[in-house]
């Protein structure tokens, strides 16, 4: 990837990010696991998703139900932050409309994100439509797909200020294109994070002061960038075993 954006944040400092994930299902069951590079301020080795749940098809819906454990191996202190390892419950489901779009939604609670103690719910909805074949390449599908979602917190832990993290929403807008075993994704994203904002949320160790001023979350006025606009590239393949 050319940027590791999740959710509307870059978890790479807006840098150059590969990654990697297995899957294996027995009937409904599945467990599946995933490791990216990343650049945050605890300094992390990666990050690592490990997930189990349910997924299957019922009637015309694709629905997927996990626990997911989001693991920062090696983290270095950063001011009171030790470790951001945390659970969230995730639930997606999707449905074919008509031969060509499908759409989806998610919804996601996650106890204390990245162990602030804050609470987070997550909700999205996404689109997808495939795009005729006939003036593309021979053997190239392509597709245009679009997210919208928001994110509400509860409010840090007393030794990190006692503060509600800032909800805010994010949207996604891109075009892709397969070939064979192959995919490259091409993507617009941005958020109505203020820069204020963003650097609360986020911890951001490059953020730059002259912002607005908040005296509890944000005394230095600090700014960052990790939550705005930005155009990312991932090219990704997949090795499937139907055994």
């Amino acid at each position: 990837m050319s940027d590791y954006y999740y959710r509307g944040t870059t978890l790479s400092a807006h840098r150059p990010s590969v990654g990697a994930w297995v899957s294996a299902q027995r009937g409904w069951f599945y467990l599946a696991g995933e490791a990216y590079s990343v650049k945050l301020p605890t300094n992390p080795l990666a990050e690592i998703i490990l997930s189990g749940g349910i997924r299957s098809k019922i009637g015309p819906f694709d629905l997927d139900f996990a626990l997911i454990y989001f693991l920062y191996p090696r983290e270095r202190p950063s001011g009171l932050t030790t470790e951001t390892d945390y659970w969230e419950a995730n639930g997606k489901v999707s449905h074919k409309l008509t031969s060509t779009t499908t759409i989806g939604a998610e919804l996601a609670y996650a106890p204390s994100i990245s162990n602030s103690g804050a609470w987070a719910t997550y909700a999205a909805g996404k689109i997808r439509i495939d795009l005729p074949t006939t003036s593309s390449p021979n053997g190239v599908n392509w597709y245009l797909s679009a997210d919208l979602g928001h994110y509400w917190f509860g409010t840090v832990a007393p030794v990190f200020g006692g503060f509600a993290l800032p909800n805010y929403t994010h949207w996604r807008a891109g075009v892709a294109f397969t070939y064979s075993m192959f995919a490259l994704d091409l993507s617009y994203h941005d958020t109505n994070l203020a820069r204020e904002d963003c650097y609360v949320f986020t911890g951001d160790p490059g953020a730059t002061p002259g912002g607005r001023i908040n005296q509890i979350s944000n005394p230095q006025g600090l700014r960052s960038n990790w939550c705005g606009t930005a155009f990312v590239a991932t090219l990704s393949f997949k090795l499937k075993n139907s055994k």
